[in-house]
């Protein structure tokens, strides 16, 4: 497989953008981006996703789920409002956010009283939803697991998506979806996203979609 220079092939198989993998303070301090990393030195600070999260995102998969996305959500909210800035983090958080838009309370868990704690902490799932996108754009355009997510969102559920940018989120969906396919053309494979919770769940599901 060939990749572009500023991309690079993690050990466990996840692609990541080079300046995904790392980011450089203004003080020229090389951080870790991942969940290896629990404070990254400088502008930058990671530590993954809790473990309570992922076992709430873990028990709404399957069609004996719970409706547990809405207690998983305010947990990574929270955890974003302080700061954290990992590259999981800001994927899960932003899924959740336009998952919890897209379908009703009784599936996901999000009552008045779980919509009102995240969004008096972080804001409108919408505003969540662009936070994450805009700065993981700015670290890592060209990472192709971003970009694949994205376009499945923005092409699914576009008015779940937030407020929209220049372009519309339908056509962002076209755009980020001739970025992944241009990174990696071969496709993505359903195994990328085990393990990852309701979230690699939801996509490993439309991977196999597209095969």
């Amino acid at each position: 497989m060939s990749l572009p220079d500023n991309v690079v092939l993690l050990h466990n198989g996840r692609l990541w953008s080079e300046r995904g993998a790392r980011d450089r303070s203004p003080r020229g301090v090389i951080c870790a981006v991942g969940r290896t990393a629990r404070i990254g030195v400088g502008t930058l600070k990671t530590m993954g996703i809790p473990d309570e999260a992922l076992a709430l995102e873990q028990r709404a998969v399957g069609r004996s789920g719970e409706p547990t996305l809405g207690a998983a959500c305010g947990l990574l909210a929270e955890q974003w409002q302080c700061g954290d800035r990992d590259r999981d983090l800001a994927l899960h958080l932003m899924f959740l956010a336009w998952y919890l838009c897209a379908e009703p309370p009784f599936l996901t868990g999000m009552d008045d009283e779980a919509r009102n704690s995240i969004e008096g902490r972080a804001g409108s799932l919408g505003e969540i939803f662009v936070e994450g996108h805009d700065d993981l754009y700015r670290r890592m355009p060209l990472d192709p697991e971003f970009n694949y997510v994205v376009s499945v969102m923005a092409a699914v559920c576009p008015w779940a998506c937030g407020p929209p940018p220049t372009d519309s989120w339908e056509e962002m969906a076209g755009q980020r979806r001739q970025t992944y396919e241009r990174l990696v053309p071969q496709g993505f494979v359903a195994e990328v996203f085990e393990g990852r919770g309701f979230y690699g769940d939801y996509f490993a599901h439309m991977v196999r979609s597209d095969s």
